[in-house]
C-alpha cells in the first residue's frame, strides 16, 4: 500500500506526489505556467519571472537585476542572463513594489544592493541563498509584512538600516561569520 503525500514535490519541469512508504511517485506531469510564471496546478514558480530587468556589466562578465516591471506576486530571479551569471541585485531594483509577496534569489547572487527591496510593504518571504555575502543599507527597509529572515552563513556584512521598520519580523537567524552589523540594521 502507498501513503501518498498531500502536497506536490517538484523540479523545474514537473510536479508529482511522492509515496511516504516507498520510492513511488504518481501523477507526474509538466508544469502549466500562467502569465505570472506560476504553475496553475502546483503553484510552484516555473523558470525566471517575466518582467525582471537585467543589465550586463561593462566588461560582459556578469549581470545584475536593475528593476522589475512584472505583475507576478512571487518572483524568481534568473541565475544567468545573456550567458553570464546574475551576481547582484542593484540598488532600488524592487523599490516600493507593492505587488510582490515572495522573492527567490538564485545561488549566483552575492550582493543585495542598497534599498533593493526598500518599502516593499507586502513582501512576506525572501529566500537569501548561501552565496550572498553582503546585504546593503536599507535593503529591506520598511518591508512591514516580512515575518522571518534566515541570513545564510556566507553573509559577512549587514549594512545600516537593512531591516529597519520591518514591524512583522519575529524571527532572524544570524550567521556566526558576520563581521559587521550597521547602525539600526534591525531597528
Amino acid at each position: 500500500d502507498h501513503t501518498w503525500a498531500t502536497e506536490y514535490s517538484n523540479d523545474n519541469s514537473y510536479h508529482w506526489y511522492d509515496c511516504y512508504t516507498c520510492d513511488g511517485i504518481k501523477d507526474k506531469v509538466e508544469h502549466t505556467p500562467d502569465e505570472t510564471g506560476e504553475c496553475s496546478i502546483c503553484k510552484q514558480l516555473v523558470g525566471a519571472t517575466e518582467g525582471v530587468l537585467y543589465e550586463v556589466s561593462f566588461d560582459g562578465t556578469y549581470a545584475e537585476v536593475i528593476g522589475y516591471e512584472g505583475i507576478a506576486k512571487k518572483v524568481l530571479i534568473a541565475d544567468s542572463y545573456n550567458g553570464v551569471p546574475v551576481t547582484g541585485i542593484y540598488s532600488k531594483a524592487f523599490y516600493q513594489n507593492d505587488n510582490i509577496i515572495e522573492v527567490i534569489i538564485p545561488d549566483s547572487v552575492t550582493i543585495i544592493g542598497s534599498s533593493a527591496f526598500n518599502e516593499c510593504s507586502y513582501l512576506k518571504k525572501v529566500k537569501i541563498p548561501d552565496s550572498v555575502i553582503s546585504i546593503g543599507s536599507y535593503a529591506f527597509y520598511m518591508c512591514s509584512s516580512l515575518t522571518s529572515v534566515e541570513i545564510p552563513d556566507g553573509v559577512t556584512k549587514i549594512k545600516s538600516y537593512a531591516f529597519e521598520y520591518c514591524s512583522s519580523l519575529t524571527s532572524i537567524k544570524i550567521p556566526s561569520g558576520l563581521t559587521e552589523i550597521g547602525k539600526n540594521a534591525f531597528y
